[in-house]
């Protein structure tokens, strides 16, 4: 049977929720009710009142505006790796792409097999036509799940609604990026590491172990596709630092056979955070110093990927009833994949190029 509910209609109207705490301490106060006054906010539409169950499970999605919070959250970390990608919202069970198929732009082919020709006078047009292949997002569902005391929760301000909110984006990227550096493909994104269109770039001849040199970056980017290098970053694990702060150049002689004194302009500035000219990003989910994944060179536009939307968040005064404790469920729902299927050969050379380059193990 369905709780009282307050006849204050102006609360649902005229005084939306002022923030997430006030929220939280009304689903709080139903929970203890016992079938007395419930804040009528809460029932105030399907979107902000209870969920398809039983209202006496005590299930409330919150308000979209409160849920709005941790999707701008999601947004805003600048260690965030999704927003950087090629987003779409997928609103089915999946959606199917339709990427390129291109190995190779071999004597100019462009899109997988298409081809532009000189004609002279009167010669046929050869034809030509573009490669796909699919490309398919069905976003898997993540789910984080965290317990409040009753007492925290009635006695809700501001604060606690803003450090849920923080805490919940917080969470969600950690998870997101992991799935994006290193993700199997099997129930989550495929990470790039696991691409198979990324280039592991071979370390220098008697290069010492856990060492990064302005070689093994400057190879880097020489395989980096040309189209990738206006939005590429280089993500990398804190160790790596150690290793880019004494990265210097020498300056050869003519004939490359001795050092002549002084070192070239720094091609990694600490202070602006670029190795190259390019943002470099700290991930806890790269390798450490000395094994593949330490430093990663990619262009995430060329990252698909696919989610529900926004986050759904909902609390329930019953999961842990007898603890006295409130749940919170934070769920989002994710997937991703390279839009390369495959590295590219180029034109002229042997050397394949794409949009994620790593380097081997030394």
């Amino acid at each position: 049977m369905r709780p009282n509910i307050e006849s204050v209609t102006d609360l649902a109207t005229e005084r939306p929720w002022q923030h997430s705490g006030q929220f939280f301490g009304a689903v709080a106060q139903a929970g203890v009710s016992r079938g007395g006054v419930i804040d009528p906010r809460l029932y105030a539409g399907t979107p902000s009142g209870s969920n398809q169950k039983l209202p006496s499970e005590g299930g409330f999605l919150a308000p979209p505006t409160i849920a709005q919070g941790i999707w701008n959250g999601l947004n805003a970390d600048p260690l965030a790796l999704l927003p950087r990608t090629d987003s779409y919202i997928v609103s089915g069970e999946s959606e199917l792409f339709p990427a390129v198929a291109q190995d190779s732009q071999v004597a100019g082919s462009l899109y997988g097999g298409i081809t532009a020709y000189f004609l002279s006078e009167a010669d046929q047009a050869t034809k030509s036509k573009p490669k796909f292949r699919g490309a398919r997002v069905e976003p898997y569902e993540m789910v984080a799940l965290c317990y409040g005391t009753d007492k925290l929760v009635s006695n809700a301000g501001p604060a606690l609604g803003q450090f849920l909110t923080r805490a919940a984006a917080a969470a969600i990227n950690h998870r997101i990026n992991q799935a994006l550096i290193e993700g199997n493909g099997a129930g989550q994104p495929l990470g790039l590491l696991n691409s198979p269109c990324a280039i592991q770039v071979a370390k220098e001849s008697g290069q010492a172990a856990a060492t990064v040199l302005p070689a093994n970056a400057a190879k880097m980017w020489a395989r980096l596709h040309p189209i990738a290098r206006q939005n590429a970053v280089w993500l990398h694990h804190t160790s790596v630092e150690t290793a880019l702060d004494t990265l210097t150049t020498v300056v050869r002689n003519q004939a490359d056979s001795d050092n002549v004194g002084g070192t070239a302009p720094k091609i990694y500035d600490a202070e602006k955070r670029t190795l190259k000219g390019r943002p470099m990003i700290e991930s806890d989910f790269c390798s450490v110093l000395g094994t593949v994944g330490d430093l990663i060179l990619v262009d995430l536009r060329s990252y698909l990927t696919g989610t529900r939307g926004s986050v759904e968040e909902a609390m329930s005064i019953h999961v842990r009833f007898d603890y006295g404790e409130t749940a919170f469920r934070f769920k989002f729902a994710v997937d991703g994949q390279p839009w390369l299927g495959s590295a590219i050969t180029p034109s002229k050379g042997s050397d394949t190029l794409s949009t994620v380059i790593t380097l081997q193990t030394r």
